[in-house]
């Protein structure tokens, strides 16, 4: 059992280390960032120095300066407190700091920037030759290409292509004043537009599939003899009315094959009775409207019937052959019929005399013999076979001319008359 004196000297010994503990208690407070970055980084025991002490005679000394690490669990950094009455705390006596419940912080993660994209632009250089396409290189080097620029940017910096971009702003600019030579480029394409508009099921191509439209309609013409028609006004307009490539071929390759493969009897008639109607003037006609189609078409059908009964003889004025050419006579059965005419006027009209005792024209009979063989008119038909049942009660009475021969023999072989 320790004595008296022992008991003072641990008491003194006691005394120096809680006085050096309150130093230390000031340093830390003192030393905050030090205290922070412990709680921070869970293990870390900041370091108290303390000074040396002179050993009082009869006491064991301190070799100093001694360093006293203050105990550091990963929930506290806190150095023991004095108790209530200025004594050391039981814990410290007893050589163990209580462990902390305070939750520990988690560490936060700074927030990572999402890669920033780059911006799309489109070059001023790509663009120009883009539109060269359109316009020639030599229009694109005018102000109002940058003014379509700017408008058409704004489409493309936002996702669309380059033919997207154009396509929406040739919608867009309309009516801007400053991108006329641009609007009036694609006038077909906005009637079409109208057109879609108003109701009608028709599509609207892209800048794209009307500038290769352009060029298959040009190249038709060109090889119809008439590539003085292959002009962008000109093909834009018929692109304009709806009008398609196939149709345009179509309709080319009708008429102007009518005409180029006619006898050369015929196309001398169509000079001689539309004077001044070339294969520009025709084309123009039927391409960019429907009533001058309809009208150049009927002219030539009706000058076909009438050069074909010309060539056989036989003279009918342009309403007649317009009117079986409605009834869709052509060029070659025109020929046929009308050469069945010319073999039987000439017998029927003297038969037409001698039934009646009056003279009859050559017309007359001609006219009857059309009316039969064209229009197929019972009336007509009706007399011719009269005539004809006359003419055999006669032949078989007694001997015939050989104008009623010939009219008999005709009647029997063509049952017409």
């Amino acid at each position: 059992m320790a004595t008296k004196a022992e008991l003072v000297k641990l008491a003194a010994d006691l005394k120096r280390v809680q006085q050096n503990l309150e130093k230390a208690k000031e340093s830390a407070a003192k030393s905050s960032a030090t205290a922070r970055l412990g709680t921070v980084i869970p293990g870390f025991k900041p370091t108290v120095n303390m000074p040396a002490q002179a050993a009082q005679p009869g006491e064991p000394s301190f070799v100093g300066p001694v360093a006293y690490q203050t105990p550091v669990t990963p929930t506290s950094t806190t150095v023991s407190q004095a108790g209530p009455s200025g004594g050391l705390n039981a814990d410290v006596i007893a050589g163990v700091n209580a462990p902390s419940t305070a939750p520990v912080a988690a560490p936060v993660a700074a927030p990572v920037a999402a890669p920033v994209a780059p911006v799309k632009t489109m070059a001023i250089d790509t663009f120009r030759n883009t539109l060269a396409l359109f316009f020639g290189k030599d229009e694109v080097a005018k102000p109002w290409v940058s003014a379509l620029y700017s408008v058409t940017s704004k489409y493309y910096n936002t996702g669309s292509t380059i033919d997207e971009s154009l396509n929406l702003a040739l919608m867009d600019s309309r009516n801007n004043k400053d991108l006329e030579p641009f609007t009036k480029r694609f006038k077909g394409l906005y009637d079409l537009q109208d057109k879609l508009t108003s109701g009608l099921a028709i599509e609207v191509p892209t800048i794209a599939e009307f500038f290769k439209s352009e060029i298959a309609m040009g190249d038709v013409l060109r090889l119809a003899g008439m590539g003085d028609l292959a002009t962008q006004d000109f093909l834009g307009g018929i692109l304009g009315l709806g009008k398609s490539v196939t149709e345009v071929t179509a309709l080319i390759n009708t008429t102007f094959a009518a005409i180029d493969n006619a006898p050369e009897a015929l196309k001398r008639d169509l000079q001689n009775i539309a004077p001044g109607v070339d294969r520009t003037s025709i084309a123009r006609a039927l391409l960019l409207g429907k009533d001058g189609a309809e009208l150049i078409n009927k002219q030539i059908a009706a000058t076909s019937v009438f050069s074909a009964a010309k060539s056989q003889g036989i003279g009918i004025d342009m309403t007649r052959a317009g009117d079986y050419a409605a009834r869709g006579t052509d060029y070659q059965s025109a020929l046929t019929g009308f050469g069945e005419v010319s073999k039987n006027f000439a017998p029927l009209q003297k038969l037409t005399e001698i039934g009646t005792g009056m003279k009859s024209s050559a017309a007359e009979a001609q006219n009857l013999l059309s009316k039969s063989i064209f229009e197929n008119n019972a009336t007509a038909q009706q007399k011719i076979d009269e005539e004809a049942k006359k003419e055999i009660a006669r032949f078989r009475a007694s001997p015939g001319t050989a104008g009623s021969r010939s009219l008999a023999s005709s009647n029997r072989a063509n049952r017409k008359i």
